[in-house]
């Protein structure tokens, strides 16, 4: 999970904002555990997420190379054949969008969603055999995540899932408050808009 954003349009960290009793932190990690992910990992700064059971902590080792440089590493240091990487700031997130997602992955290739504004590359799947181009794309300081994902549409290591207008609701995100509809929370974790939302394209 990517938390290490410093949240400047925001005011304040989004991993600590709270929808009811939970902190968008805490819901990420309840979304990808009921997913299925075994494993969980928080790519942060220091000082923003604390340390807590159900997850594993990973400091950012260079802040302003963006999320590449945590995506980079996680598939580096992959022990599963993908990895799924999910920001905190998409809070209307829900697990049958994970399982959907890793459902559209092969062993080879990963899978990213995409919305009429373009690729959601913050919530997608990313196979193992993206690591090498990952690391290049670090290297050459190529740090757009978009960039990493046409890359790997053009050599297919991933696949595209082209969302439908109800579903684009799910990866909103969620920059600043007036990003956020009022209800619109409650709305997206609505047992009848995830079952109508994931009908297969």
């Amino acid at each position: 999970m990517l938390a290490g954003g410093k949240s400047r349009r925001m005011g304040r960290d989004k991993a600590m904002l709270k929808t009811g009793d939970q902190t968008w932190l805490e819901h990420q990690v309840q979304v990808l555990r009921e997913a299925g992910c075994r494993r969980v990992r928080v790519a942060t700064r220091q000082g923003v997420a604390p340390a807590m059971p159900g997850y594993d902590l990973l400091y950012d080792r260079s802040p302003d190379q963006g999320p590449l440089e945590p995506i980079a590493h996680g598939l580096c240091t992959l022990r599963e054949s993908h990895l799924v990487v999910l920001a905190v700031d998409l809070p209307m997130m829900i697990p049958d969008f994970i399982r959907e997602l890793m459902g559209r992955c092969d062993f080879v290739r990963g899978c990213v969603p995409k919305t009429a504004k373009g690729w959601e590359p913050l919530a997608g799947v990313y196979g193992h055999t993206l690591s090498s181009m990952a690391s290049n794309h670090l290297a050459r300081k190529i740090l757009s995540i978009r960039d990493l994902v046409d890359s790997g549409i053009g050599a297919n290591l991933l696949l595209p899932w082209e969302l439908d207008d109800a579903t684009q609701s799910i990866v909103l995100n969620v920059n600043h408050p007036s990003d956020l509809p009022d209800g619109a929370l409650r709305s997206a974790r609505d047992p009848e808009i995830s079952s109508r939302g994931l009908s297969p394209n």
